[in-house]
């Protein structure tokens, strides 16, 4: 007797299911016969990339394009991999970068060697500069002018305020300030 009664709800079921389809496709008739005036709108506005329009019923054999591949927006595609997927890979870490090669610096002129004692102004080869070489107490003294040579450095220029040396190695210029000490 059960089965009867499972095999009647089976039979409701279905005869549910066919009047639902039934009414479905009624209402879709109707529909149809709006659709079929507006069918020249729905031809005119553009497709988007890679869909390919529905036949217009004519009677007529009507060719169609194969489907195109799925596109996605520039934006979303996805980049090729940088290696191969199924690549055998190894337990040890990469190895590190090279270290980077920095460029040494130029080479610049040492410091002043000289520290200024005093100044003779006139006389007949202009004004004469007193230096002390090195820090030390007992450093012998020196007595320059504009033009002479002391072992690395050429006297250029004597002013007020101090006096312009250029180291020859590196033909660079440094200052000495009276009044100042290296």
């Amino acid at each position: 007797m059960s089965r009867n009664k499972s095999s009647l709800g089976l039979w409701a079921a279905l005869a549910a299911t066919l009047a639902a389809t039934w009414y479905a496709a009624d209402m879709e008739s109707t529909e149809s016969s709006d659709e079929a005036l507006s069918v020249p709108e729905r031809a005119a506005r553009p497709l988007p990339t890679g869909v390919v329009p529905a036949p217009v019923m004519t009677g007529e054999p009507v060719a169609v394009a194969a489907p195109t591949a799925f596109s996605m927006p520039r934006g979303e595609r996805m980049a090729p991999p940088r290696e191969p997927l199924m690549a055998p890979r190894g337990w040890q870490p990469p190895a590190p970068p090279p270290p980077v090669a920095v460029a040494p610096p130029p080479p610049t002129a040492p410091p002043l060697p000289y520290r200024y004692l005093g100044r003779l102004e006139g006389g007949e080869g202009g004004t004469t500069v007193f230096l002390a070489e090195g820090a030390s107490p007992q450093a012998r003294p020196l007595a320059v002018r504009a033009g002479d040579r002391i072992s690395q450095y050429q006297v250029e220029e004597v002013s007020a305020r101090g006096m312009t040396l250029i180291y020859l190695p590196l033909n660079q210029k440094q200052q000495l300030l009276f009044g100042s000490t290296p």
